[in-house]
């Protein structure tokens, strides 16, 4: 099964058979069969043939494309829309390709799965903060009308977790290595969404360095995606060895009886 435009399927037959009439007018029937088929992520390019004369048509994209303005082919807009839709479901490209598989649909190859995912990912950041900015002004204006600082806006905080549990058995610290926090504001009755927090404890790079002998630590190298470190800064920072000393029982007992006699 193949993903393709019905439109751009019918400009195809048609425009094959007219090239078809003008190169082998010598042949008595368009006798047309599938020549070429080449994949583009989940965006098909067809070439037909006449089987009877063995006429080669031009290759037609079977998809219609997005135009970004960069150099190179613009993509396909069903390879966009499934990164697209992929943004906010629990599955990821492994998944879909075994999808795809068993729908008897060819897979596209996971790298360039990862490559539009990424540059989707950036656009819906780009305009989830323009859409956000523009709320945040609608509700500023409320203010200004009821006669209160704009910038007084009052909000609730939903976030959730890649973990199930707060806690973790197996290690010190919170179970949970991301969180996404929306704040929506209560100004209004539409409760828009004004704010978006991604806190992230993982760093595929950096792991993969340290594994190789690297010494790199997170967050502080290039191409970091941590922005919150696994234990807070005071569990990190250097004492100097009096600063806390440990007290004894017999200094214990001292204290209390001071605190007594106050």
């Amino acid at each position: 099964m193949r993903w393709i435009d019905s439109q751009l399927t019918l400009s195809l037959f048609n425009t094959t058979n007219d090239k078809y009439q003008v190169d082998s007018p010598s042949c008595p029937k368009f006798n047309a069969d599938y020549y070429e088929q080449k994949k583009w992520g989940t965006c098909w390019q067809f070439t037909l043939k006449c089987i009877a004369c063995g006429f080669i048509g031009d290759r037609m994209k079977m998809y219609k494309e997005i135009a970004n303005g960069k150099p190179g082919p613009n993509p396909g807009q069903p390879n966009v829309a499934l990164a697209s839709a992929l943004q906010d479901c629990p599955i990821g490209n492994t998944t879909v390709q075994q999808l795809l598989a068993g729908m008897d649909t060819p897979p596209p190859c996971r790298s360039s799965m990862q490559r539009t995912s990424s540059r989707v990912a950036a656009e819906m950041v780009k305009l989830n903060k323009t859409d956000m900015a523009q709320k945040l002004e609608l509700v500023k204006e409320v203010n200004r009308r009821r006669g209160v600082p704009e910038n007084e806006i009052n909000i609730t905080v939903d976030a959730r977790y890649n973990s199930n549990t707060i806690v973790s058995k197996k290690k010190p610290g919170q179970n949970a290595t991301q969180v996404f926090a929306l704040g929506i504001e209560t100004i209004t009755d539409r409760k828009f969404i004004v704010a978006a927090v991604v806190q992230n404890k993982m760093c595929w790079k950096g792991a993969w360095l340290r594994g190789k002998g690297f010494p790199i630590e997170c967050p502080g190298h290039e191409e970091c995606t941590v922005n919150l470190y696994q234990f807070r800064a005071s569990l990190r920072a250097q004492y100097s060895p009096g600063m806390f000393h440990g007290k004894t029982k017999e200094e214990n007992k001292q204290l209390r009886t001071g605190l007594a006699k106050t």
